[in-house]
């Protein structure tokens, strides 16, 4: 069935020259992506969602317990683009210079599909969250939107060029961003979103924007919800010359489906914050922020893959 998404409300690529989702609103175009720098490998038309072969179908269900990835853990997933050296070189001595700082606990970690088109949903806290991401879901890479002043610093430059990241435009139409991102899915990568769309700092939840909506949308891909906690002390504890103790935690995937109904600011919003709750009820209480109650989540426009459960009914 096909689908298109509605006007999003400014994350990331909240455009009106985006598909409304109903009779007489643009479509997105197709297109070829500008300067391949970071998605060389895409091709075609993005034009709507796709029938993915679903990222799920080998192995457990992310969340139910089984690793999702190969033992040999060097090998490159399918789709992915290459590792380069200065990749190679770099992000493992990062990994060491977050674990000097931080006890993590990413047993969790080896539940992230090992191939196919995926969105992941995190929390956003501090400057950590990139680094940790990225490093501990070795040997996947990750590709994610970033704000566009990060490359004003020669360091978080290099590296996000280096992790092939996306510059986003934040508070204004970035379709280009957009673009990217969908491309992204398209060659099969995966894509991490953080739909509060600026860090917390105390690693509470904020409201989400909808521009997740028409990423999930368009693409068809599923999203797989991962939080991490405990980071948001990292700053005190590095000024006491204390480690910091972090867990990831993986949830259950599930796809955004708006039943072929149009999809409207409030529908759009509405998608957004279930997507939310799903991410909220992987964390403990105090860090579930606008997203606490849970008992007011609903699931309407949200789609469990088969054999996999809500995880919010899990919390």
């Amino acid at each position: 069935m096909h689908r298109r998404p509605g006007q999003p409300g400014g994350h990331p690529g909240a455009h009106p020259a985006l598909s409304a989702g109903h009779p007489g609103g643009p479509r997105l175009h197709s297109h070829r992506p500008s300067a391949a720098r970071h998605h060389h490998r895409a091709r075609g038309r993005i034009a709507g969602p796709r029938r993915w072969r679903d990222p799920l179908h080998r192995g457990p269900a992310a969340g139910d317990g089984g690793p999702a990835r190969p033992a040999a853990r060097h090998l490159r997933p399918r789709g992915s683009p290459p590792v380069t050296r200065t990749s190679q070189l770099v992000t493992p001595v990062l990994k060491r210079l977050v674990r000097l700082c931080c006890r993590v606990d990413d047993r969790e970690a080896a539940r992230v599909p090992w191939q196919g088109p995926l969105i992941l949903l995190g929390n956003h806290i501090n400057t950590l969250d990139a680094p940790l991401l990225y490093s501990h879901f070795l040997p996947r890479p990750i590709t994610a939107f970033a704000k566009v002043e990060t490359w004003g610093n020669p360091l978080f430059a290099f590296l996000f060029n280096m992790w092939e990241a996306i510059p986003l435009r934040r508070g204004e139409a970035d379709v280009t961003a957009l673009r990217q991102g969908l491309a992204a899915l398209e060659a099969r990568r995966m894509l991490a979103i953080f739909p509060e769309g600026h860090r917390s700092g105390d690693g509470r939840l904020g409201p989400a924007h909808p521009g997740v909506v028409m990423l999930a949308l368009h693409s068809g891909a599923p999203l797989l919800p991962v939080v991490h906690y405990g980071g948001e002390a990292l700053g005190q504890n590095l000024k006491r010359l204390r480690r910091t103790d972090v867990r990831i935690v993986v949830g259950r995937p599930f796809y955004l489906d708006a039943h072929g109904a149009p999809a409207t600011r409030r529908v759009r919003q509405q998608m957004a914050d279930e997507a939310m709750y799903q991410l909220a009820a992987l964390l403990p209480p105090r860090y579930r922020g606008h997203y606490a109650n849970l008992a007011a989540a609903s699931e309407e426009y949200l789609r469990f893959p088969e054999g996999s459960a809500s995880n919010v009914r899990g919390a």
